[in-house]
């Protein structure tokens, strides 16, 4: 039986989607997982269309540029541990769906002070306004 793990992340003023990508890989989220990446094209977001491409065909240059442009973005991030999932990002909010190498609490459920532990401090400086976790069983 599959599992679905959630965090969202509400920012109390708007953000630049392509600043909060940036400060995630500052902090050492990387975006190619197995040699691929996995994103929203421009043309696809609306769908929820990912793409999976070559980690070296992927410019993360022009992506970021594309971020700016349509004010949100879509792509996997993972930690070194090869730990993570897919990041939405608006200029509102950046919702997180726990899909790679999950970190368990116990059984089934994700440990999300891990997880919390390892992105807000790459949002240092953005002010919060909700943290929502979610597990459906």
């Amino acid at each position: 039986m599959s599992v679905q793990a959630s965090i969202d992340i509400s920012f109390a003023r708007g953000q630049d989607p392509s600043e909060i990508l940036n400060k995630l890989i500052d902090f050492g989220w990387e975006i190619g997982f197995g040699g691929k990446v996995m994103f929203l094209p421009e043309n696809g977001f609306d769908e929820y269309e990912w793409v999976v491409w070559d980690l070296k065909r992927f410019d993360i240059l022009d992506f970021l540029d594309e971020t700016k442009k349509i004010g949100k973005a879509g792509i996997t991030l993972v930690l070194s541990n090869d730990v993570g999932g897919e990041f939405l990002i608006s200029r509102d909010l950046v919702s997180f769906s726990l899909s790679i190498n999950r970190v368990l609490l116990v059984d089934r459920v994700p440990d999300f002070s891990w997880y919390i532990s390892r992105i807000l401090p790459a949002l240092d400086g953005v002010e919060i306004f909700s943290i929502q976790c979610e597990t459906i069983l």
